[in-house]
């Protein structure tokens, strides 16, 4: 008897795990995050803006808060995305610091750059930037 309500309470615990980690929302996927960084090293902006969500939350010293997507390919010049190509495709994304304006749910940092991504409608877009350099 004893050994049937440990392996019950084995159970009910094994079951409440698995639901917490179904409520995690998992990382971008990785095939998201290639071709992402294969569009910046290419240097396709417009591309690029295909997988993005306007108006991009931008967090950026002296740049405004949000870039519309005519103005994207301007931020992405000047945000080095092709410079940043190799991280991006490289870094694993983490979980973003809750309280970051809206910027997104998962964020990859290069060398102080922060890409950051969300979910958006089942697909995965670039939803925010940031530069924490500056």
């Amino acid at each position: 008897m004893a050994t049937a309500l440990k392996f019950l309470a084995f159970l009910m615990a094994l079951m409440a795990a698995r639901s917490a980690l179904a409520a995690t929302p998992e990382p971008p996927q990785k095939a998201f995050l290639a071709k992402f960084a294969d569009m910046a090293r290419r240097g396709a902006a417009d591309s690029m803006a295909d997988i993005t969500r306007f108006p991009l939350k931008n967090a950026v010293h002296q740049e405004p808060s949000a870039i519309s997507r005519a103005g994207f390919k301007h931020h992405f010049q000047l945000n080095a995305y092709p410079a940043l190509a190799g991280c991006l495709k490289t870094k694993t994304p983490e979980r973003a610091a809750s309280g970051n304006s809206g910027l997104g749910e998962w964020v990859v940092d290069c060398e102080g750059n922060l890409f950051y991504f969300a979910n958006v409608g089942g697909q995965w877009r670039h939803s925010g930037f940031e530069n924490v350099n500056e």
